[in-house]
């Protein structure tokens, strides 16, 4: 008896121990005017950008955290405030003003109330129809790009507080690059964006380490069924025209929902500088004049085929087919004239660069996800590049170079996953899975020299 005693109160003391070395993180938002600022989502880091936790600020701008002791890291995120991060120094960390974002609205009606962000399982949540409503936004990438913490240009995307940054669509994993997905959701229309899952810790059934993105895509497929599409195109007028087309279309049915999506663009570009150098050589000066100019044309379409099939089990299969194609055409010249001020000599050299390339960029994915918590796929990404280059410098002191540069690169990549979401009575789930890749590469570079 005397021994079972002694384990109760020593294990009690362990707990209260526990209880005691917990510390709590609080403090309040605020704006310029000293007032508590709802609905900030307030990210909890480690020092080296490991997340830990994540909370909204209340009607007051309250918030707070119980954590272990250690140094800590906050990331202050609200859609109409700039984002700010803070090392902790002291717990009780007091108020936090948020500079106000530069929007000039000249009406402003309020209709209703309706929370763009929710905090769940360390994920923010964000309802995009209602962020990007009123915004200036005509594809996907560009409505992520109006998230509270985002920042980047045409090409990249960073999130506050993260380092490597992932995204992936409707969940499901791809075995294209980044960039190759990026140029993939600048060919989605923002109106199909439905909602956007914001990861500073991406759970192990994404397949991925780090900071994610995931981008759902409407699919109503539960309520009757329907057709319903879009379409639209642009003109822009430069030293060429330049013009642009969209189209898609949405078929939703009780158990199969199917998408599709066609882009098109054709370019014209012209460009040119006239530059004037003098430089000494020597006992010489040379005065350099040079004319570029610089004609292209380029031609670009893409394609996107999507099913989803939902059985009576509620289990879900999904298939996708993305194409996209670019032939480039330009030449450039440049006419210079080297003057010797000294002798009065002079030397004309001309050259000229064509460049031919063509880019097809081809996706295929089959997904089943189960309603046991099993979700398994099968990805294929193939792109090819074949480029040539013609290059040709000719000067009147009999000097001449004509080189030919054919180049040919042909990448293949097969990406197989299983994953499994066990999820416990209390809500606590466990994630856990496989995948593996396997990739070719085949690249032919020429070289070919005229004398």
């Amino acid at each position: 008896m005397k021994r079972k005693i002694y384990l109760s109160g020593s294990l009690f003391i362990i707990c209260c121990m526990m209880v005691f070395a917990k510390d709590i993180i609080k403090g309040r938002v605020i704006d310029a005017n000293q007032m508590g600022i709802d609905g900030v989502a307030v990210v909890l880091q480690t020092v080296d950008s490991i997340y830990i936790d994540a909370v909204l600020s209340d009607s007051l701008g309250m918030f707070s955290f119980q954590v272990e002791k250690g140094s800590y890291r906050l990331l202050l995120q609200h859609l109409l405030y700039e984002a700010r991060e803070l090392d902790i120094v002291d717990n009780d960390i007091g108020s936090i003003e948020l500079k106000e974002k530069d929007y000039r609205l000249e009406e402003v009606v309020v209709k209703g109330e309706r929370p763009q962000v929710r905090v769940s399982g360390g994920t923010l949540l964000y309802d995009m129809p209602q962020l990007i409503r009123n915004r200036p936004v005509n594809n996907a990438f560009e409505a992520i790009k109006e998230l509270p913490g985002i920042s980047g240009d045409d090409e990249r995307l960073e999130l506050l507080g993260a380092g490597s940054l992932h995204i992936v669509l409707n969940g499901q994993l791809t075995s294209m690059s980044l960039p190759q997905l990026i140029n993939l959701l600048k060919n989605i229309p923002a109106s199909r964006v439905k909602n956007t899952e914001v990861m500073y810790n991406a759970p192990a059934r994404y397949n991925v380490k780090g900071a994610l993105i995931n981008v759902i895509i409407e699919q109503d497929n539960g309520r009757g069924e329907s057709l319903q599409g879009e379409a639209g195109a642009e003109y822009r007028q430069y030293h060429f025209a330049s013009e642009f087309a969209h189209a898609n279309v949405v078929y939703s049915a009780p158990q199969l929902s199917i998408d599709l999506l066609v882009n098109g663009r054709k370019d014209k570009g012209y460009g040119g500088e006239d530059m004037f150098a003098r430089h000494a050589l020597k006992d010489e000066i040379v005065e350099i004049n040079q004319i570029n100019r610089s004609k292209s044309k380029s031609n670009n379409g893409s394609l996107r085929l999507g099913m989803d099939y939902t059985f009576k089990n509620e289990d879900k299969l999904s298939a996708s087919y993305y194409i996209d194609g670019d032939n480039f055409d330009g030449t450039r010249t440049s006419n210079s004239l080297f003057s010797y001020l000294n002798n009065g000599g002079e030397i004309p050299v001309f050259s000229t660069t064509v460049i031919d390339s063509r880019n097809t960029l081809q996706n295929a994915q089959l997904q089943y996800k189960g309603h046991t918590g099993i979700t398994a796929g099968i990805d294929f990404t193939n792109y090819r590049n074949p480029e040539h280059q013609h290059f040709v410098n000719n000067s009147n002191d009999s000097s001449s170079v004509d080189l030919l540069n054919n180049s040919r690169q042909n990448i293949s990549k097969w990406m197989i996953f299983i994953n499994h979401t066990h999820t416990f009575k209390n809500e606590w789930a466990l994630n856990y899975g496989i995948n593996g890749s396997y990739t070719t590469s085949k690249t032919k570079i020429e070289y070919l020299y005229y004398i």
